[in-house]
């Protein structure tokens, strides 16, 4: 068994263990921008995520420090909007909201990658502000 079949056998364990305590995100996908700035957003999609309410500090790669108020963990794949410009398949310039309408902005979004080449996560964790 290779590591890889580990990694994802493990997220789908931890998956299970934790449906009880997952709760419903939605997230609205930044699409784009107008001129003038004004940003566009595609449909309302839902998720569910572990979703732990926290105050913290992250240090990022750039060596820059963020507070964060909450960490979200999507442990089932997100698909992909398909937007010119986004990073996929969750955008810091997305909108994000809990289960209680609590939103922020999107400070980071991390999580280990099964190939280092295409970026792609085994589990997206997410940091709002």
């Amino acid at each position: 068994m290779s590591l890889d079949n580990v990694f994802t056998n493990g997220i789908k364990l931890l998956d299970n263990v934790t449906k009880s305590i997952q709760e419903t995100v939605r997230i609205r996908p930044w699409i784009g921008q107008d001129a003038f700035g004004k940003r566009s957003f595609g449909a309302t999609r839902k998720y569910k995520a572990v979703v732990t309410r926290k105050l913290g500090e992250k240090r990022l790669s750039d060596g820059r420090v963020i507070s964060y108020t909450t960490i979200l963990a999507f442990l089932r794949p997100i698909a992909p909007i398909g937007a010119v410009g986004r990073d996929e398949p969750i955008d810091v310039r997305d909108e994000l909201f809990l289960a209680d309408d609590t939103t922020g902005p999107i400070v980071a979004v991390e999580g280990p990658t099964d190939n280092p080449s295409t970026n792609v996560r085994y589990f997206q964790q997410v940091f709002l502000g």
